[in-house]
């Protein structure tokens, strides 16, 4: 079933892929994010739709898959925050329009290429298993290793990977499980 879904997302048009790692250390995770689990999720939102979100005539939907129904309103400041940095930036602000909404994943199906597109990363990862995120590395248009200061700090911190600089595990610092939440 897995290759399958493999062979049929690497046929799939249309879509573009995004993707924040973020890495839980401790030590980053107790100072910026007060050792709490849902400022360092909705951070990693935040850096998701950082740059994202930047055409006023278009209707944007957002969908996260449930973890907690009570976190639908720091999904919307997490929103609100990606815009208003956005807008820091522009001359004249735009006002994006965006509807945002925590879904189960059975009532969701499309969100099993999110899924699926995660898995094989985490997989490459995590057991050095490439075979599947290989297969779909085209698919991965932007990767963003968060907390990789080991490799690569600067003051945004973070790794930065596209079609053009392709993620691969030795590029990146090490992964590891010691000091990690």
């Amino acid at each position: 079933m897995q290759v399958k879904f493999i062979e049929f997302l690497r046929q799939l048009e249309g879509f573009k892929f995004y993707c924040v790692i973020g890495r839980k250390k401790l030590k980053t995770f107790s100072t910026k994010h007060n050792n709490n689990e849902t400022e360092f999720y909705f951070d990693i939102v935040h850096h998701l739709l950082k740059g994202r979100l930047n055409k006023e005539d278009m209707y944007y939907q957002v969908y996260l898959a449930a973890r907690n129904k009570t976190t639908q309103g720091k999904l919307k400041s997490a929103i609100d925050k990606a815009i208003e940095k956005d807008n820091e930036k522009r001359n004249t602000p735009i006002a994006v329009k965006y509807n945002s909404e925590i879904v189960l994943s059975k009532d969701t199906p499309e969100l099993s290429i999110v899924n699926y597109m995660l898995w094989a990363l985490q997989l490459y990862i995590l057991n050095g298993e490439k075979r599947f995120y290989k297969a779909l590395v085209e698919k991965y248009n932007f990767i963003l290793d968060l907390y990789d200061f080991e490799k690569y700090n600067n003051k945004n911190g973070g790794n930065y990977y596209t079609r053009k600089n392709i993620f691969e595990i030795e590029k990146a610092g090490v992964f590891k499980n010691d000091g990690y939440v």
